[in-house]
């Protein structure tokens, strides 16, 4: 009998890596030229009218401000709140007002798994890892798996990557 539970649903939407495709056939990190800079915060736009909050951006940049060198660890900083409260805004104003000092800023879309799915598509095609007239690539897991392994293989050996400007 399959759990249903919602949060064990979410952990193994997350987790899958059992992509059509075989790992011999995805393009390798060091074959693979990226775009970059690749900045992608659709639909949003700064807000003009955006205050406040300055206590918060502070935080949120001493955790994610870029350092010298390539990490070999991820940095998160999550925004808590009930909705409305401004988290989004927040978030949003920190990527607009930061995000030059960062190659890559992807704003992904997870209301459901589907919007998440076209995300990471998006994000594997903006960042040249796969053509997006790909015909052996239509699994959306298998562009998931691309992205993965490139924003693993990213963070801890830059010298894999050749980069594209």
């Amino acid at each position: 009998m399959a759990n249903t539970n919602p949060t064990d649903t979410d952990e193994a939407f997350l987790e899958k890596d059992d992509y059509s495709l075989t790992l011999e056939l995805l393009p390798k990190p060091k074959e693979t030229k990226v775009k970059l800079p690749c900045r992608i915060i659709k639909p949003y736009h700064k807000n003009p009218y955006f205050v406040g909050r300055k206590d918060v951006s502070d935080q949120i940049r001493r955790t994610l401000a870029p350092g010298k060198g390539a990490r070999t660890y991820r940095q998160v900083f999550a925004l808590c709140g009930s909705g409305g409260v401004g988290k989004t805004q927040t978030a949003l104003n920190y990527v607009f007002e930061y995000m030059n000092e960062f190659q890559v800023v992807l704003w992904a879309h997870a209301s459901n798994h589907t919007q998440l799915l076209e995300s990471f598509s998006g994000f594997a095609i903006e960042l040249g890892l796969v053509s997006g007239e790909d015909e052996a690539i239509k699994d959306p897991y298998a562009y998931k798996g691309i992205l993965k392994r490139w924003l693993d293989t990213t963070g801890t050996s830059r010298k894999k990557i050749d980069f594209v400007r």
